[in-house]
């Protein structure tokens, strides 16, 4: 664990070997009150990805930046999606990555559903449906967005349990394989 501090403020960087790299990086943003410190905001993917729950010169010193309404962004695009389902071949390949990168091989309760995108067919999505038995499984929500780098190998992007932002990808795929992105206007 490292931790920043400005003030009334902190930062702190907590990493837990051994889990899924979803949950193993996680950033919080700490205030300090009479009672002592407290929990404002947290992150798994990046410190500038944190509210800004502190002035903005703290959020740059600290994390390197801030978003705004990370709840609520200050746009969604909605439309049709534009994908297909994955071949068998894409799965296999797209599971395998999701297994030892997202589950860290800990993935008995896990079927995996992928859609490549027909827009740009670099990228797919890939949900992870649980069932039970729940023994020697990660458990988590959300999807995943991945990228081919060779004609048969993927790359794994990020993950998310709310939309993605729309530049996750190139212009309009994110959208479409998800039916949705969202927009995080900079103040």
């Amino acid at each position: 664990m490292s931790v920043r501090t400005d003030g009334k403020f902190a930062v702190a960087h907590v990493s837990v070997p051994g889990y899924p790299k979803i949950w193993r990086s996680q950033w919080t943003l700490l205030g300090s009150t009479t009672g002592g410190w407290h929990v404002l905001a947290v992150v798994l993917d990046q410190a500038r990805q944190l509210q800004c729950k502190a002035p903005a010169a703290v959020m740059q010193t600290l994390a390197g930046g801030c978003i705004r309404d990370v709840a609520s962004p200050a746009a969604t695009i909605e439309g049709p999606t534009a994908s297909r389902p994955a071949t068998a071949d894409e799965l296999a390949a797209i599971s395998s990555v999701a297994r030892r990168v997202v589950f860290q091989g800990h993935d008995s309760c896990v079927t995996y559903v992928a859609r490549v995108s027909t827009l740009d067919p670099r990228y797919a999505r890939a949900a992870y449906e649980l069932h039970k038995p729940y023994t020697n499984c990660h458990i988590g929500n959300g999807v995943s967005i991945y990228m081919r780098t060779t004609a048969g190998g993927w790359r794994h992007l990020a993950d998310a349990s709310d939309p993605f932002t729309c530049d996750s990808g190139p212009p309009g795929v994110v959208r479409t394989l998800f039916g949705m992105c969202a927009i995080y206007f900079p103040r």
